[in-house]
């Protein structure tokens, strides 16, 4: 079809992009079906899949699609934006894990306000993925921590989430680094391969928020 791109590298990276929204969107539902079981855990993991999910499907858009350049720029603004609030959310959603309603409500703001930064510094810099990589690295590092303290403490889920944001982090250093695979008869690159690590690290997260939910639950 004329309107993907040719290059094969590109055309995988769309491909496990969609497969991430598709696999991101699925998930977000299925938390938010939950909400009258714990509603401040179920809508904040609900929020970040779908944010997750709509970001991936714009890297879809962005990466499959032949679009003239300044097109393909502007979808990299909303793709940033969900991208830096899903984070953002993943590090609300760990301190309200792990130390309850009153510590989200002080850290949600300057949570959301580092969020907003790294989007800005993002739209102004020109190699903007990595500036990003860095905010993401720290954020998911400090969830870690929280999660390996909730794991010594025995919490449902939380072992689950441990390896899922530590394969997260795994993602991030296969999409700084210069990889590329074929596999099939598909062509990955560093971009298709950090999606792959996603695909697998995404359950396992999901796995631990569900389990967190249905042992919180008050119905």
């Amino acid at each position: 079809m004329k309107c993907l791109v040719e290059n094969p590298f590109e055309r995988s990276t769309a491909a496990t992009d969609l497969a991430l929204a598709v696999v991101g969107l699925a998930y977000s539902n299925m938390l938010h079906a939950r909400r009258q079981r714990d509603p401040y855990r179920a809508r904040l993991w609900s929020a970040v899949f779908l944010n997750f999910a709509l970001a991936a499907g714009f890297g879809a858009a962005a990466h499959g699609l032949q679009m003239p350049p300044a097109r393909n720029r502007i979808l990299w603004h909303p793709l940033y934006a969900c991208l830096n609030v899903s984070v953002a959310l993943m590090a609300a959603v760990a301190t309200y894990d792990r130390w309850g309603l009153r510590a989200l409500r002080r850290a949600a703001r300057p949570l959301f306000v580092l969020a907003a930064l790294c989007f800005i510094v993002t739209r102004s810099v020109r190699r903007s993925f990595p500036v990003f990589i860095v905010y993401e690295t720290l954020t998911m590092l400090y969830a870690l921590m929280l999660y390996c303290d909730l794991v010594r403490r025995a919490r449902p889920g939380a072992l689950a989430t441990v390896v899922g944001i530590a394969l997260t982090m795994l993602a991030a250093l296969v999409q700084s680094s210069r990889l590329r695979a074929r596999i099939w008869r598909w062509e990955f690159d560093h971009n298709g391969l950090f999606h792959l690590v996603q695909l697998v690290a995404l359950p396992l997260i999901a796995q631990g928020a569900l389990t967190s939910v249905e042992a919180n639950s008050d119905v």
